[in-house]
């Protein structure tokens, strides 16, 4: 009996001792008896919303943060939200000092205008590209084809072989409209404040700030923030459904008709979604840290940003140097003590920065969706899991430490949504204004302009360039074509030419090799033997009027023609008079230009 008793007394001890054990172990980032309790909370949890709310559904306009979208904002029970649309920009090229400036100077002074009274969201939603302006671009180029064949400038040949590589475009376009659907990000900045005119102007003068540095932006109107909230909850739906609809009805059409939520997903209106936070950040970061991250297909990312009040922020920076310094104190290892030493020093410059206004301290939270088609059976959950996995390894790649809040879905979904409350705010970092500058997520993942020609397909996205655009980056049409043999360079710009020339641009081509006649030919161009002269000339004395050098300093186009083709003679006598010297050169050249004023 007591041999009984004493294997009874060491397997209740030993049971006692494994209960702990299990309610100590990490789970999601957190212990075993946090997420218990937080499963508890979610089997007592309202699990369903609806429209038309019942028995088993709460009222769904009760869970919803915002109450209308009006007037260029959308208003909450106590305060407002703008939006601006930020259009992503080539960031990767350009110099170390040129990225650092734009980071430090620009987007970091966005940052910093947002007052202690406000808070801010900044936004990745991937949204169908629509291909409608393309279609009536190339409609217009159509047209003018028509009018210049009409004038005389086109025969009939060269009109039906640019007319075909529009229509052919246009098929393109239409296929692209009707039959794919290809998403893209896009870039958002929502300033949430009681106030709407402090909204109006931190919108505005980032809008201007983001000019400076050769960037698009705008701030939305009432129905673009209603397409914009409607991605926010499900990217199943059709934007121009928006258009019959009349602004008292934007709310309805805006927030789901179902939500339900479940242990570690959330289901919208029959599309289902998963969710990570980010609950780490890495202690060092490259410029542009957040292109990786927000540009992950097929996710809505949401970082929310919270301004601590100065007064807060010293203090609290106060408590964590005098913390670490003891800590320093207490250390005998030389490693842990160098970096508790880099890291007061950090602060200690932080806190200095903070003192003078030259930096804003905010709370950051870093939420992503992660949309999948339901699982309804066990391929479809597996594929939901491999999606999830893969996903969560580029993030973790990237130095993040993600929670993928089990139990918590509720909290996610308020705060992976439009509104200033953030629920989980045990994830909630302490980020300073440079630092979180350096994330800057809108950078070009493909070359889409506005207008051009469409050259052909990367990583799913249309490639549309240009050529004729000009900006701050865009100096001159001047390009290489590089590639190994065979990789299709001389197909490469036979497209080009081929496009070009729909665009009713004037073509010259150096053909030693004869490989582009069959291209002319076929385009209504002509073949001129320099050597024979057999099919024309060419006259090196005849000013091209339509030469307007990119080089431009602000000479009348007439004078700088001029002068650019005189530069063209010396170095056509340099070539045709092998040998001369330069006296007789400038005799020649002073003849030139004698001639010229006969």
């Amino acid at each position: 009996i007591a041999n009984i008793n004493v294997i009874v007394k060491v397997a209740l001890i030993l049971i006692v001792i494994g209960i702990f054990v299990i309610l100590f172990i990490e789970f999601d980032g957190e212990r075993f008896y946090k997420a218990s309790i937080k499963l508890i909370r979610y089997i007592f949890s309202i699990k369903h919303y609806s429209q038309s709310f019942n028995k088993t559904s709460s009222n769904m306009q009760d869970f919803i943060a915002f109450k209308d979208v009006k007037d260029g904002f959308i208003v909450y029970d106590k305060y407002f939200a703008g939006v601006m649309q930020i259009d992503p920009r080539e960031f990767r090229l350009l110099s170390e000092y040129r990225q650092d400036q734009m980071i430090d100077e620009y987007f970091a002074r966005v940052l910093r205008s947002i007052g202690e009274n406000s808070s801010a969201s900044i936004v990745k939603i991937d949204r169908k590209l629509m291909f409608d302006q393309y279609v009536e671009s190339e409609n217009k180029k159509r047209d003018e084809l028509y009018k210049i064949y009409k004038s005389g400038e086109l025969t009939e040949q060269e009109l039906h072989s640019r007319e075909k590589v529009i229509n052919d475009r246009l098929r393109t376009y239409k296929t692209l409209n009707e039959t794919t659907s290809i998403k893209k990000a896009f870039f958002y900045l929502v300033v949430y404040d009681q106030n709407k005119e402090n909204i109006t102007s931190i919108l505005e003068e980032a809008v201007e700030t983001f000019k400076e540095i050769g960037m698009t932006s705008k701030i939305l109107n009432t129905k673009e923030l209603a397409v914009f909230l409607k991605y926010n909850f499900t990217d199943n739906f059709e934007e121009k459904d928006v258009d019959a609809l009349h602004p008292d009805e934007f709310f309805n059409w805006i927030i789901p008709h179902d939500i339900e939520f479940k242990t570690s997903s959330t289901t919208v209106d029959g599309r289902e979604c998963t969710s990570l936070t980010v609950k780490n950040f890495p202690l060092s970061v490259i410029n542009a840290w957040g292109y990786k991250i927000f540009n992950i297909p097929n996710t809505k990312v949401v970082m929310n940003l919270t301004p601590f009040e100065k007064k807060k922020a010293v203090n609290m920076l106060d408590r964590s140097i005098q913390e670490l310094a003891s800590q320093s104190e207490a250390t005998f290892k030389a490693s842990s003590l160098i970096d508790k030493t880099t890291h007061i020093q950090t602060l200690i410059e932080l806190l200095r920065t903070l003192s003078n206004d030259n930096e804003t301290l905010f709370n950051v939270s870093l939420h992503f969706v992660i949309y999948t088609d339901e699982a309804s059976t066990k391929a479809k959950k597996k594929a939901r899991k491999d999606v999830k996995k893969t996903i969560k390894r580029i993030i973790n790649e990237e130095g993040f430490d993600v929670a993928d809040n089990f139990c918590n879905q509720q909290k996610f979904f308020i705060s992976s949504n439009v509104s200033r409350y953030e629920a989980l705010t045990n994830f909630q970092r302490a980020i300073h204004s440079t630092s979180l500058a350096a994330c800057f997520p809108f950078v070009v993942s493909s070359i889409m302009d506005n207008d051009g020609i469409i050259l052909g397909i990367q990583n799913n996205y249309p490639i549309v360039v240009d050529f004729f655009k000009r900006n701050e980056e865009r100096v001159n049409s001047n390009m290489v074509i590089m590639g190994k043999t065979g990789s299709g360079k001389s197909f490469a710009t036979k497209t080009i030419l081929t496009n070009l020339s729909a665009e009713n641009a004037k073509i010259f081509i150096l053909d030693p090799e004869n490989e582009y006649q069959v291209l002319a030919e076929n385009l209504g161009g002509r073949l001129i033997d320099v050597g024979t002269a057999s099919q024309g000339r060419i006259n090196p004395f005849h000013i091209i009027t339509n030469l307007d050098a990119d080089e431009s300093e602000g000479f009348a186009p007439s004078v700088n023609n001029f002068a650019v083709h005189l530069q063209f003679l010396e170095e056509f006598f340099r070539v045709a008079l092998d040998g001369i010297s330069s006296e007789a050169l400038e005799y020649l050249n002073n003849l030139i230009v004698e001639l010229y004023q006969l």
